[in-house]
């Protein structure tokens, strides 16, 4: 029997910065080739990163300098309190956001339930996450926020993480687009569907 292999933790810290911009970029050109404009009308933030975590966050260009209105989608790798491992999360703060996103969660409950419920997702705010399980979680919290989160270990592969980002950036994009008087989750959502035979499916078990 071989030997078991050894990983140098610290190394995978410091690669972690191309790593994360590589999948994201990837999530992201995908989402474009299915006609899910992601990246349109927002910021791509430089990478952020301490010691034990690297990462790189996406926002609305029109909330530039809006303190009243939160919409922001992460993407992390992180080694912080927990196994390393890689971190969605997109968040969702102030009245107006908040409202977007409950007029989502009244409509296309197939959707929801096909990529949302159950599915290894984690909602909540900060320390406040429960496993998300049904739409009632949304429509019940207002202010200060509401965040979805997904982890991945370390050992799942890019294209895991790259659907998981796929599936929540659609998710800030509807949002977005709804807070443009929009409304097109169904139709992005649809062409996911079309996209994925199974949705990914998170690693629930593990605390972002």
């Amino acid at each position: 029997m071989g030997a078991a292999q050894v990983i140098d933790w610290d190394l995978w810290s410091q690669q972690q910065g191309v790593i994360v911009r590589d999948i994201f970029g990837d999530a992201a050109d995908e989402l474009d080739n299915l006609g899910v404009r992601l990246r349109v009308g927002s910021q791509m933030h430089g990478l952020e990163e301490t010691n034990e975590a690297k990462g790189i966050r996406l926002t609305p260009v029109r909330f530039n300098g809006d303190t009243d209105n939160l919409l922001e989608l992460r993407f992390i790798a992180t080694k912080m309190k927990g196994p390393p491992r890689y971190v969605i999360m997109l968040i969702v703060g102030g009245h107006r956001t908040i409202q977007a996103l409950h007029a989502l969660a009244t409509i296309n409950l197939e959707l929801w339930e096909r990529f949302f419920l159950q599915s290894g997702l984690w909602i909540g705010y900060g320390d406040d996450r429960l496993p998300f399980i049904d739409l009632g979680q949304v429509l019940e919290r207002n202010e200060p926020g509401i965040a979805f989160e997904g982890v991945y270990l370390h050992s799942d592969s890019n294209r895991n993480c790259r659907e998981g980002l796929m599936i929540i950036g659609t998710l800030y994009r509807s949002i977005l687009d709804r807070l443009n008087d929009v409304s097109n989750f169904a139709s992005l959502f649809s062409r996911l569907k079309m996209s994925f035979v199974y949705p990914p499916r998170y690693r629930g078990t593990i605390q972002p």
